[in-house]
């Protein structure tokens, strides 16, 4: 078995796990679910009972393979980053199961604060990435490259000022949570903006 298929296999039982959960609780959900939320933690979005318990996992079950068979592909052309590559393998798997499980306790009536529970996941993750952005190859398509090949010293210093970016837009997602709404929204947009700024930056 290659080091792919090993990574597909375990991620994508740790994807489909929480099925059993929705499965345990289906009958007392509504067939109508909601599952996405606005800042003020109000319901904006529902689906049907089946594709909330089975269709989503499966969703993210194939957004998963497409992001380990192309970062497995960058890593065989590119040169490998293992501390970076085994972040992004687990940030599917990670949101998936936290998203599910507060989606299945929301619609079954429990009090759940999905903004503070989504921004410190977010928050996490941002620190995760940015902590090890800068350990990507060069030129590789793990982190926010440029549409020209940039030469090494010009990447390095695009993907530490990415990994900043990451870093303190994480830390501002986290400190959010005991802050207003508001504070939540500014903390996304900052890290959207500063993206954008760089990427921008690096093109020139």
């Amino acid at each position: 078995m290659t080091k792919t298929q090993k990574i597909i296999g375990w991620t994508s039982a740790v994807i489909l796990l929480p099925i059993l959960y929705g499965i345990y609780y289906y009958h007392q959900l509504p067939t109508t679910m909601a599952i996405h939320f606005n800042f003020q933690n109000q319901a904006d979005g529902w689906a049907g009972r089946n594709l909330v318990v089975f269709g989503i996992p499966l969703m993210m079950l194939v957004l998963q393979w497409f992001a380990v068979i192309l970062t497995r592909l960058n890593a065989t052309h590119k040169g490998t980053s293992p501390r970076l590559e085994r972040i992004l393998y687990g940030i599917v798997p990670t949101l998936n199961l936290i998203l599910y499980v507060i989606t299945i306790q929301f619609n079954l009536g429990n009090a759940v604060d999905i903004r503070r529970i989504v921004m410190l996941v977010i928050g996490l993750v941002f620190i995760a990435v940015g902590n090890y952005l800068p350990t990507a190859p060069v030129n590789s398509k793990i982190g926010f490259h440029a549409r020209a090949k940039l030469e090494e010293q010009d990447w390095f210093r695009v993907t530490r000022r990415l990994a900043y970016i990451l870093v303190v837009g994480g830390l501002l997602c986290i400190g959010s949570v005991f802050l207003a709404p508001l504070a939540s929204l500014i903390a996304i947009g900052f890290v959207i903006i500063g993206v954008i700024v760089v990427r921008l930056v690096s093109l020139r």
